[in-house]
């Protein structure tokens, strides 16, 4: 780790990291704007969002096992609530 905080060979991922999200963003509201006449809004959120988690799954390397095992359990179940608070969240402001 260097000095900042940054470990190493992760200092140049942030802007890629920012120019991939905001790419999605896009490429997502356009796919969503042309398709809304076809599927409702509420499919349309669903769609999206069901998609995104998909992606996740799939790309984000290690499932819910490796997790646990990589960290000692109560930190990983703290970790957990906290993402599943932030999921509940987002799916009731959508």
């Amino acid at each position: 780790m260097s000095g900042d905080g940054v470990p190493k060979g992760r200092a140049g991922s942030a802007p890629v990291l920012a120019a991939t999200a905001a790419v999605s963003l896009q490429v997502g509201a356009g796919l969503a704007g042309r398709l809304f006449g076809v599927v409702p809004a509420a499919g349309m959120t669903g769609l999206r969002l069901w998609t995104a988690a998909a992606l996740m799954v799939v790309l984000g390397g290690r499932g819910l096992r490796g997790l646990l095992a990589a960290r000692p359990l109560r930190s990983a179940w703290r970790d957990w609530l906290v993402v599943a608070g932030f999921g509940v969240t987002l799916g009731l402001m959508n």
